[in-house]
């Protein structure tokens, strides 16, 4: 390469392979070449920088596409198994930036319909009613024994009737209040009313009329009351309950509880076929020991059989009998009583005992908070000697008075004060010979242990620190 001071650069700071610019070129010719050739060299020279300067674009051009295409052709990184906080804060971030989603915005901005959803009295009437059916629905699972509406007792009928009516009425006002009713659509809630409200139509009136019609034909009736299909409606009675994520919206630690469980499913998901391949290696191996002992007729009898064991042995210790009696009956029983264990025993029960550990820790730490405080303030008050807070002034000249009493070293040391990080910012803290009162003095104190954290006050303090310094 050319020495430094030999390069030359263009007027676009580009440096020709040469290490001469376009302008040094000329210049170089122009020394070295007779006057009438001059021209012919400033222009030759020129003429080679620019050929090369568009051959060095073009390159650049071509390795970045080769770079792009190389970049799509590696292989997706894998997931990592525990969340990103910092993803998932600017997630949240964004979403809260972005504009509000609030149904009431797909209204009709006149009307009845639209004024009494966005009423406030009418929001909380709507969610006591829903509270009060989600207790009915109790209260029928353990009275009522009929298949059909029409078999059971008349408060039993006119409770339901008015239920119908009122989820009814108020699904139907909020499809008149849309202003697009298939944009209406798009909102979870209003679609998930929109089923659950079919189902209550269908059931208590629909079906209703049609075994009324039908009473005279016994045969009829008999066919209907026995058909799985009224059952199976009945069953999906309890997706009713479903009206009750409404009301969980109204209390913030539910969605926090929900988001977490929604966060953690990824990860609780490979837990469990981690689970399920090391419960499939024991099976295989525990169904081939136990061939031919008393153990394979009843606990490993085959590879699913040993899985199963294995299953509710080690995960669910507590529930093996009701969850093989479960299994005994019908496989739909067996899996929904292991789906609400997942949820509860295993997710929600250790997502309570990572609350309880950090409720614990916050405790624990405001206590020692209060500790500390409480132990500089009472050696301050004492070696001040006095019991008035309130006539204790700090100056520079204290201070450095102060580090000389074994008792305040003895304070700062047990509470992790940086001593010397103390006395080499003594100017900052006393910035223009400044006082400090006894609060002001104790909450410096506590800033610089050295089990805080710097903050972004923190900076800004260094930042002035540092001007203050320079200036």
């Amino acid at each position: 390469g050319q020495p430094a001071n030999l390069r030359g650069k263009a007027s676009n700071g580009e440096v020709h392979p040469t290490g001469l610019g376009c302008e040094d070129l000329g210049r170089d010719a122009h020394k070295m070449q007779p006057p009438d050739m001059v021209n012919q060299a400033e222009s030759a020279a020129c003429l080679s920088f620019h050929n090369w300067q568009s051959k060095k674009r073009t390159t650049e051009c071509s390795l970045a596409e080769r770079l792009k295409a190389s970049e799509e052709l590696q292989p997706a990184k894998p997931g990592s198994l525990f969340t990103n906080q910092t993803v998932l804060k600017e997630k949240v971030r964004g979403m809260i930036l972005k504009e509000e989603y609030c149904v009431a915005n797909l209204y009709h901005q006149s009307g009845f319909c639209q004024a009494v959803l966005r009423n406030s009295t009418f929001e909380g009437v709507t969610q006591f009613i829903i509270f009060m059916n989600a207790i009915w629905l109790g209260i029928d699972a353990d009275h009522n024994e009929a298949t059909v509406i029409t078999d059971a007792d008349a408060w039993f009928q006119v409770v339901e009737q008015a239920f119908t009516i009122f989820f009814f009425a108020e699904w139907l006002m909020r499809f008149i209040a849309f202003e697009k009713k298939l944009a209406g659509f798009k909102d979870i809630w209003f679609a998930l009313d929109t089923f659950l409200v079919a189902l209550m139509v269908l059931e208590n009136w629909f079906l209703a009329a049609v075994m009324v019609i039908t009473q005279s034909a016994g045969s009829m009736t008999s066919i209907l009351q026995s058909s799985s299909s009224l059952r199976l409606l009945r069953t999906l009675r309890t997706l009713r309950m479903l009206r009750i994520g409404r009301l969980l919206q109204a209390v913030p630690e539910f969605l926090v509880m929900t988001r977490a469980m929604l966060t953690a499913f990824r990860t609780v998901c490979i837990a469990l076929c981690f689970l399920i391949a090391l419960d499939y290696i024991f099976a295989v191996a525990l169904t081939q020991m136990a061939r031919g002992t008393s153990l394979a007729s009843f606990y490993f009898p085959s590879v699913p059989g040993s899985m199963h064991t294995l299953l509710l042995a080690g995960a669910f210790p507590d529930t093996e009998d009701i969850m093989r009696d479960a299994m005994s009956q019908h496989l739909i029983y067996w899996s929904a009583m292991l789906l609400y264990f997942l949820l509860t025993t295993i997710t929600i029960m250790n997502m309570m005992i990572g609350v309880l550990v950090e409720v614990v820790k916050g405790a624990q730490a405001v206590e020692q908070e209060a500790l500390d405080t409480k132990g500089l303030r009472d050696t301050l008050l004492a070696v001040f000697d006095t019991s008035n807070p309130a006539g204790i002034s700090v100056s520079r000249e204290t201070f450095c008075t102060l580090l000389e009493d074994d008792r305040i070293l003895h304070a700062l040391r047990s509470c992790s004060i940086d001593i010397m990080g103390l006395f080499e910012l003594m100017d900052f803290i006393f910035m223009d010979d400044q006082r400090l009162d006894l609060a002001g003095f104790v909450d410096v104190l506590l800033q610089l242990r050295s089990s805080n954290t710097a903050t972004v006050k923190d900076l800004v303090d260094l930042r002035k620190f540092m001007v203050h310094e320079l200036m």
